[in-house]
């Protein structure tokens, strides 16, 4: 986050994409500003206006074919976007990197209105699914519209700081609202200032600051996006350092991530090749908000909601039944692949992935500690700012995942920082800086 380019893009998300008919394009805009070598205070974007604003049927400039389908437009025009912002990597390694990403996602959903008709028939129906009682609580009936966002270009303000941001609503600005402004801080970082408002109509709400790896895909959507990650972050050797300030929030259930993993592989353990029925996005989601731990689904009275496995440090496996020695006060919640055949265990939703996925979400105890994570609840949230160095490739290598190894270890394709809020008039403000991912193997 110290570079001198400031680049920039934002995307939206319902419980459709990828997975059926879709009458809600995904938006796509970017803001890559740099500071060219023509003096002090004098800078460009290699984004325009027209560039933010295409749509179909309008061409993508340099394809000789613009996809009808809105899905495959919003891939092309992502790329598109990606090659305009692509600058050349200062590192030791070389290589191009895009932007950073931020990432909106709307949970409203009816399982009854079949409104995503791939996923019902090939998961909920083939696969005996039933909807978790959450989804049905918070997703409501309400509708799916994509957001509609605004772009504050960046610009050098009157004492040569470079400004800028996004933000937006699903409703008009009624209830709900959400917006990312940016600038630097005096140690060179750039900061990333956000801010989250879920409304009456629109409880469920996402907004992820995302580190997205330049290619093998795009966090749990399979195709290849641009992102900021040169390459995937391996396990276990990587480091992540972020300087998280979670200043707001007055939702007790909002499950904050610092971070969320992103990876994918099939159940065989071979990589993930774009077949939905086959492939499995896996998520390690790190929750920091104190306030969940009394919702948490995974106890000595429901096993079934955790892992099959706590993972020791020394490689040994705790099995979830064994009551004396699971630590179930480190995990959240856990389910199982749709399409895997994981025994006596909760499957998990198939409409918010367009893919299967597994999930495994994770609370500050000392098990993690001992990767520089939180280690007690309240670490790292509002008024316990501070640097995090995160060995997260060790954390990552360490939780269990059902079905084979991937055969090249595991690789995330997205870092994620940020909530997701179930409840209706609920406020967060966070502010992120100084993040930065490590192959440490490599160095």
């Amino acid at each position: 986050m110290r570079s001198k380019a400031l680049h920039m893009a934002i995307e939206g998300w319902n419980f459709c994409n990828r997975a059926g008919a879709n009458a809600h394009p995904s938006p796509r805009y970017a803001d890559c500003f740099d500071m060219k070598s023509l003096g002090p205070g004098v800078g460009g974007n290699k984004i325009r206006e027209s560039d933010n604003q295409l749509a179909p049927p309008q061409p993508i400039p340099g394809m000789s074919h613009t996809p009808s389908d809105m899905e495959l437009y919003t891939e092309e025009k992502e790329r598109y976007l990606g090659d305009l912002c692509q600058t050349k990597s200062l590192g030791p390694t070389g290589g191009n990197w895009s932007f950073w990403t931020q990432m909106l996602k709307s949970g409203n959903f009816d399982a009854s209105l079949n409104q995503c008709s791939k996923a019902d028939s090939r998961q909920s129906h083939e696969l005996g699914f039933r909807l978790p009682p959450r989804s049905l609580q918070y997703g409501h009936s309400g509708p799916m519209n994509q957001p509609v966002i605004h772009n504050q270009w960046s610009s050098i303000d009157t004492v040569g700081m470079i400004r800028g941001g996004f933000n937006g609503s699903y409703d008009n600005f009624n209830s709900s609202f959400f917006s990312v402004q940016w600038f630097k801080n005096e140690r060179g970082s750039w900061v990333l200032q956000n801010e989250l408002q879920t409304g009456g109509q629109y409880p469920y709400l996402m907004l992820y600051n995302r580190a997205d790896s330049t290619r093998l895909g795009n966090g749990g959507y399979p195709w290849e996006g641009r992102g900021v990650l040169l390459e995937p972050a391996k396990s276990p050797g990587f480091v992540m350092q972020i300087l998280l300030n979670v200043t707001e929030c007055n939702a007790p259930g909002a499950q904050f991530y610092m971070p969320e993993f992103g990876g994918c592989w099939k159940n065989d353990g071979s990589p993930c090749d774009g077949d939905l029925a086959t492939d499995c996005t896996r998520y390690v989601c790190f929750i920091i908000n104190p306030g969940v731990f009394g919702h948490k689904g995974c106890s000595p009275t429901s096993p079934h909601r955790c892992p099959p496995y706590h993972v020791l440090t020394n490689g040994t496996l705790v099995s979830r039944n064994d009551t004396k020695n699971f630590p179930y006060d480190c995990y959240y919640y856990w389910c199982a692949p749709p399409n895997s055949n994981a025994p006596s265990s909760e499957k998990c939703d198939p409409y918010s992935n367009p893919m299967s996925q597994e999930l495994v979400q994770i609370l500050p105890c000392s098990e993690w500690g001992e990767h520089g994570f939180p280690s007690k609840l309240g670490d790292g949230w509002v008024g316990d700012a501070r640097l995090w160095t995160l060995q997260a490739g060790d954390l990552a290598n360490r939780v269990y995942f059902t079905g084979s190894e991937p055969k090249g270890g595991r690789e995330w394709l997205s870092l994620e920082i940020g909530p997701e809020v179930y409840q209706s008039s609920s406020l967060i403000r966070w502010d992120v800086s100084d993040w930065d991912v490590l192959q440490t193997d490599a160095l």
